[in-house]
Formats: C-alpha cells, sequence, structure tokens
C-alpha cells in the first residue's frame, strides 16, 4: 500500500472512530433527564470536542503531500 493510501486510511479510521463514539454517547446519553448529569455530559463532550479539533489542527501540520518523511526514508535494521 501507497504511503499516500496509508494516510487516508489512517484518516479515514480516525473519522470513522470519532462518528461512532459521537454516536454511542449520544445513544447512551439520549434518556438523561437530571439537569445535573445532562450539563455534565454537555461539558464533556466540548472537551471531546476540543480534542478533535487539537488533533485535526495537528494532523493538518504533518500533510506532506504524499511525500515520505526523513524516518521512512532511513534504512531500517531488521529484527
Amino acid at each position: 500500500m501507497s504511503p499516500e493510501a496509508l494516510s487516508r486510511l489512517a484518516r479515514w479510521c480516525v473519522t470513522l472512530l470519532i462518528h461512532r463514539r459521537t454516536r454511542d454517547d449520544f445513544a447512551a446519553a439520549k434518556s438523561e433527564t437530571d439537569p445535573a448529569k445532562v450539563a455534565e455530559l454537555m461539558a464533556k463532550g466540548r472537551e471531546e470536542l476540543e480534542v478533535i479539533r487539537r488533533q485535526a489542527t495537528i494532523s493538518s501540520m504533518y500533510d506532506m503531500g504524499g511525500r515520505k518523511h526523513v524516518m521512512e526514508l532511513q534504512d531500517r535494521p531488521s529484527a
């Protein structure tokens, strides 16, 4: 698999994980009626959103347009 394909796969897997976790969290909290618990869940959701935003920013910094990183260019010793 090419490095570009692996990069796309990694981005797709992260996106899939985020969608699944969000959907599961909403489904689990769907029947919650306690205002304090709802506020706690909303705060947790906002924290998770900030983590996702940071991860997206970091990931975009390392997008090299299909070029290999320095570590990928060096020969690796066999184990």
